[in-house]
């Protein structure tokens, strides 16, 4: 957080006191946000999971209770199977997640909420699934290497380094995803 806030306030960024307030994905900090309305030497930087995290708790504050004033990133986002995946296109999977959506495993390295939770369960949604009976499994341990007979994982292609990791090493194939990704293969 402190280099990203240097970076974009420049000369005056020996005036800011970055700081983080953990908690609740991010909503603890968005909720002292809009309790401080009107304190201009205040400001959150905060990305799609803290929206998603606000959504998913259903906070009483939610981003629109706030003024954006920059972006500075896109979160991309991939949908990668491994190497001896049956699936060989993002159609052939979402026939078999619509006959038994409880059967494929869906994980990301972020909670519930956060961009990798949030790309299977719109993919969902689109497709007929009723988000509620996706496997969403979160955290590392749902890499293709730690979890063998998961099938499908959502990873972030612009931060995450198992991605970064899995993609180059030829463990997974990207089937589909979301923002400024490399194209499928």
């Amino acid at each position: 957080m402190r280099r990203p806030a240097r970076a974009v306030l420049g000369a005056c960024a020996a005036l800011v006191l970055p700081f983080d307030l953990p908690g609740a994905g991010g909503t603890v900090g968005l909720k002292r946000l809009a309790d401080e309305r009107g304190n201009g030497a205040l400001a959150l930087q905060m990305g799609l999971g803290v929206v998603g995290a606000a959504h998913a708790a259903g906070s009483r504050v939610t981003v629109t209770d706030t003024t954006p004033i920059a972006r500075l990133v896109e979160e991309s986002g991939a949908i990668v199977v491994r190497k001896d995946s049956p699936y060989r296109t993002i159609g052939a999977l979402v026939d078999a997640w619509r006959a038994d959506p409880g059967s494929i495993r869906v994980g990301g390295g972020s909670s519930v909420g956060g961009p990798d939770h949030l790309l299977p369960m719109r993919l969902a949604q689109t497709v007929g699934i009723d988000p509620r009976k996706v496997a969403y499994v979160a955290g590392r341990t749902c890499s293709p290497p730690a979890v063998p007979s998961s099938p499908v994982w959502p990873g972030r292609t612009s931060r995450s380094p198992v991605w970064s990791a899995g993609s180059g090493s030829g463990e997974v194939r990207r089937r589909s995803g979301w923002g400024r990704c490399p194209a499928a293969s």
